[in-house]
């Protein structure tokens, strides 16, 4: 379903913006983005492209997929990319996939297409903020194959210190970014 709606996240020098004393929601700690122009509307159903962006984003924040507590999916409730994005988080986290917790904010809020990052890394944000996962609503008979903790229907409360958001795109568009708690040390 497609929904409506708009999401801002401003990004600034971590040192500026300490100096000027502004509240730190989060560090951008690496991403990753590919092209594989499969089908126009699907994503190849081996996940290629995702586990690329994946890898790259993960690779870059230096948190193995250990380091990563809460994969925020591009979660389209559609069978051919869902059922591709479980592919690629399995084929990336391999043992460490059935740890982690899974949701899709786009059950609430709808496909919001241009702005789904942004809804990805507001929920991210809020996850690590509050220790709280937001739900997948409406998840009451996944496909098979789908055996990921999706987090149905109610949000849960755990701590969140990095979070993987997904978003992907007609044409084979796949872009990850890796978020973590505000590191006092730096």
């Amino acid at each position: 379903m497609i929904g409506e709606g708009a999401v801002a996240v401003v990004l600034e020098d971590l040192d500026a913006a300490r100096g000027r004393g502004a509240p730190i929601l989060g560090e951008v700690l690496g991403y990753g983005s590919t092209l594989n122009a499969w089908r126009i509307t699907d994503s190849p159903p081996d996940g290629s492209g995702a586990v690329q962006a994946m890898e790259a984003a993960i690779g870059e924040s230096g948190l193995g997929t250990a380091g990563i507590d809460y994969v925020v999916a591009h979660g389209t409730s559609t069978h051919g990319n869902d059922q591709s994005e479980t592919v690629a988080i399995k084929k990336v986290f391999a043992d460490d996939a059935r740890r982690l917790v899974v949701s899709a904010p786009k059950s609430m809020a709808g496909h919001l297409t241009s702005a789904s990052l942004g809804l990805g890394v507001l929920a991210a944000l809020g996850a690590i903020r509050h220790s709280l996962v937001p739900p997948t609503v409406n998840l009451d008979r996944p496909d098979r194959g789908l055996d990921l903790d999706y987090v149905p229907h109610t949000a849960r409360p755990m701590p969140v210190a990095a979070a993987l958001i997904n978003a992907f795109a007609f044409g084979g568009s796949n872009t990850s970014l890796v978020v973590g708690a505000p590191r006092e040390d730096t």
